[in-house]
């Protein structure tokens, strides 16, 4: 049993696409220039504004990579390209309004929003030509994110809830993993394709605890923050070859059941990647990217 504050966002489980993440976020980053730019950046940058004026471009340190974030205003709706110092398209989000969507789309985004007030609708695509449509509300005066895809099915609905509105079973596991003198306010309900969890977690002694707790209250995975050193010789042997050159920014141990694996992140231009091993060191899957969803918006887990 754990102890410490309870914190509360949505951390990335598993390997989904990241349709945007923290170097498309309007929230954070450094400000700068656009001749601050190197020259691969500021060229794609430009090309795909064309004439419209650039309104502000912001910079974020990804590891071996830089990420820019560039935003302009075209016919009344703003457009925010993401590319890294290369000069790599990462990703294109254009704002759109509820009536412009394709009526699928549309008619499951008002289903599952209901009455809430949506405050952004995107329009985002890939370089690999993979889209979404991204909707950002507010369920109780909470953040809420939904993904859609175009023909209007779920990649993943965000919901922050009051713990008395998630099921018993949910708030209980939660309240005895946080421990008793951890008071539980909400709890994150989360939607990817058939699938609903939720999420919740705290800090003890500075490291990030989170539960990932199934609807009839099974809890099916904590994460432990940790660090590279404090792992299994052969785990942490394994992860740093892995890794190479690329510098590790976040270490996790999971407990899943009886078993434990353990997660080294890194980015790889621009991108958040993971991967998986063994206590032994044996790989669990391959490198993956993260899904990037709200943590403090994007915060410390994205």
């Amino acid at each position: 049993m754990f102890v410490g504050v309870l914190v509360i966002g949505v951390v990335a489980f598993t390997s989904t696409v990241a349709w945007s993440g923290p170097w498309s976020n309007k929230h954070e980053g450094m400000t700068v220039k656009l001749d601050q730019l190197p020259a691969a950046a500021k060229e794609i940058i430009l090309k795909e504004a064309g004439s419209y004026k650039i309104e502000a471009v912001h910079e974020f340190d990804r590891g071996a990579s830089k990420v820019f974030s560039a935003r302009w205003m075209a016919d009344g709706m703003t457009t925010r390209l993401c590319v890294v110092d290369t000069g790599k398209v990462l990703s294109k989000a254009v704002e759109t309004k509820l009536d412009l969507l394709p009526a699928a789309v549309k008619d499951n985004a008002q289903k599952l929003v209901g009455d809430a007030k949506i405050r952004e609708i995107e329009s985002i695509t890939r370089p690999d030509g993979k889209a979404c449509f991204e909707f950002e509300y507010l369920y109780e005066g909470r953040n809420a994110q939904l993904r859609l895809d175009p023909n209007g099915m779920v990649l993943f609905h965000s919901v922050i809830k009051d713990v008395r509105d998630v099921p018993t079973a949910v708030r209980d596991t939660v309240v005895k993993e946080a421990a008793t003198n951890v008071k539980v306010k909400t709890v994150v309900e989360i939607t990817k394709g058939a699938e609903t969890y939720y999420l919740g977690w705290w800090n003890v002694d500075g490291k990030c605890f989170k539960v990932q707790v199934n609807p009839d209250g099974v809890l099916a995975a904590t994460y432990r923050e940790t660090t590279i050193g404090e792992l299994p010789a052969l785990a942490k042997d394994a992860l740093l070859k892995e890794a190479g050159d690329f510098k590790i920014v976040g270490v996790h141990e999971i407990t899943k059941g009886t078993t434990k694996e353990f997660q080294a992140i890194w980015y790889v231009e621009g991108r958040r990647m993971a991967f998986d091993v063994t206590p032994e060191g044996k790989p669990i899957g391959t490198l993956h990217e993260l899904d990037l969803m709200f943590g403090a918006y994007h915060g410390e887990l994205g």
